[in-house]
């Protein structure tokens, strides 16, 4: 897979992942539970992820 695209595609996701925390925060009144999540590791997570299944594809 392109590089490019892999992290084109895991901004996405984190932006998807962001706005359906701050809907459901804003639903439960609960916006200092969103302060609690950490995007930078969930993001660093899903890179690493997708690293580990490209090494093994490529194995």
């Amino acid at each position: 897979m392109d590089h490019e695209f892999v992290c084109r595609l895991i901004d996405l996701a984190m932006r998807n992942a962001e706005k359906h925390l701050l809907k459901k925060a804003w639903k439960k009144n609960a916006a200092e539970k969103l302060s609690e999540v950490d995007f930078k590791g969930v993001k660093q997570a899903l890179a690493k992820m997708h690293y580990t299944v490209l090494a093994e594809s490529i194995c």
